[in-house]
């Protein structure tokens, strides 16, 4: 093997190594600290284009207020006709602060609000911050998301733990 095919080599195991251990540290934090993990589920509905929406919690959460949504995404997916990432910041805002969670996506099947499957995206997302209330809240979990040309907008179911 050449040098530079050998530095090659070494530069990308250590960048997978590194991402490794960010994804097990970073998700056994997600839970350290408070009370137990408890299940939550956020609903959130944006516009399209990333126009700001609505969202509402059940479960450890149960609030609802105004979202801002941040998409950022990346490459195609031929086959369903709509991109083949997304990568999204949610801010969640309510009369008792703010959640700041990120999810990242790829493209899929899913459900929509009527069960229907249509084009739209399979996530994972986690809580990166919060303010007043939600300055100490932790969580992860998964959700799916579609886009409603219909209506405009941008429906997000996703599920998982929070303390």
């Amino acid at each position: 093997m050449s040098k530079s095919k050998t530095q090659g080599f070494v530069l990308l195991t250590a960048v997978m190594l590194t991402a490794l251990f960010t994804i097990l540290f970073s998700s056994s934090a997600v839970f350290a600290g408070g009370g137990p993990p408890e299940s939550v589920c956020f609903d959130v509905v944006a516009g399209l284009g990333g126009t700001p929406g609505t969202w509402s919690a059940t479960g450890f959460i149960n609030s609802s207020g105004t979202a801002t949504f941040d998409p950022f995404v990346a490459g195609w997916d031929s086959k369903l006709g709509i991109p083949a990432t997304v990568h999204d910041t949610f801010v969640l805002t309510d009369s008792n602060g703010t959640i700041t969670m990120k999810a990242n996506g790829h493209s899929a099947l899913v459900p929509d609000d009527s069960g229907n499957q249509v084009p739209g995206f399979i996530s994972n997302w986690v809580i990166i911050d919060g303010t007043d209330a939600y300055a100490n809240l932790h969580g992860q979990g998964d959700g799916t998301g579609y886009p409603d040309f219909a209506t405009g907008t941008f429906p997000v179911h996703q599920c998982g733990r929070a303390h």
